[in-house]
């Protein structure tokens, strides 16, 4: 059963577009033409939801159509990206870092589902602030449409009648055996565990990604995958050529 979500009211929910450009589809399927092309940090109405994770929204020019909830960010995310870039513009730099990628995104969080709002280009210098190893899952954010509550069911109870006749009472149960532990076999002794006792099987090893804190030229910061940046060398660290 498909659920919809009708926003009552000219403005009842908004969100904020969380990539540097987005398409808004005409329909849900990613073929769709595409009625408008919203940049990153405009706000959009909520119209409408879909599948749990399709909106319909509205442009600020008015177009109206569908994006994935994925791709924004609610008013929270964003003040939070914007108290980022705030002390990220007081954090002293570990260093500058290149991309040798083709395209690197920044992401509003240390993950790989965050929306991304930045990407840079091969040869972009940035500032690193920090560094941190993430689990490799999705970014925790909330909803931007809250669940609709499920009411319980309620099932109207027909009051038991009572018997006619009371019925006889319950027998005791048989006591055990005096010899019940020599029948059933067990051990009853105390002492350490068998030496040929089956280890448990090691668990599986959680996934994680190294992530920095990246800074542009223009004051904007996000998070990047270290492993597709490349460190510069300090002057103090690298070796001084001696002059023959």
């Amino acid at each position: 059963m498909r659920r919809w979500f009708r926003a009552p009211g000219s403005i009842h929910r908004e969100a904020y577009v969380g990539p540097s450009d987005l398409k808004i589809r005409a329909d849900i399927p990613p073929e769709s033409a595409a009625v408008a092309t919203v940049r990153h940090g405009e706000r959009l109405e909520i119209l409408q939801q879909k599948r749990t994770s399709f909106l319909r929204v509205r442009a600020p020019n008015g177009a109206e159509g569908w994006v994935d909830a994925r791709q924004l960010l609610g008013a929270e995310d964003m003040a939070g990206l914007r108290e980022l870039a705030t002390r990220a513009l007081k954090m002293p730099s570990q260093g500058i870092a290149t991309t040798y990628s083709d395209l690197l995104r920044v992401h509003t969080q240390p993950a790989r589902g965050a929306p991304s709002f930045l990407a840079l280009k091969a040869g972009d210098k940035v500032d690193v602030l920090a560094n941190v190893t993430a689990p490799r899952s999705d970014a925790r954010r909330q909803p931007l449409v809250p669940p609709v509550p499920r009411q319980p069911k309620k099932l109207a109870k027909k009051p038991a009648k009572p018997p006619k006749y009371p019925p006889p009472p319950m027998p005791k149960p048989p006591s055990p055996p005096p010899d019940w532990l020599e029948l059933s076999g067990a051990d009853v002794s105390d002492g350490p565990e068998p030496a040929n006792a089956a280890p448990l099987p090691p668990s599986a090893p959680v996934p994680t990604d190294n992530w920095s804190l990246v800074r542009t030229a223009n004051g904007q910061a996000g998070w990047a995958l270290t492993g597709a940046l490349s460190m510069a060398i300090p002057d103090e660290v690298a070796p001084i050529r001696r002059r023959p």
